[in-house]
């Protein structure tokens, strides 16, 4: 079996990083639930 997970900062900002989530409705919505929630980390950090 291969290793499937090789982290990299830059692709996992770029996926999933609080620009992209800012950039679509969808995203700000996931953003606005996360606050609204509590949350600590509203997007990944790198």
């Amino acid at each position: 079996m291969s290793i499937t997970y090789q982290p990299k900062c830059t692709k996992r900002n770029k996926k999933h990083g609080f620009l992209k989530r800012m950039s679509s409705r969808a995203g700000r919505l996931i953003i606005n639930r996360r606050r609204a929630s509590g949350r600590k980390r509203l997007a990944v950090h790198a």
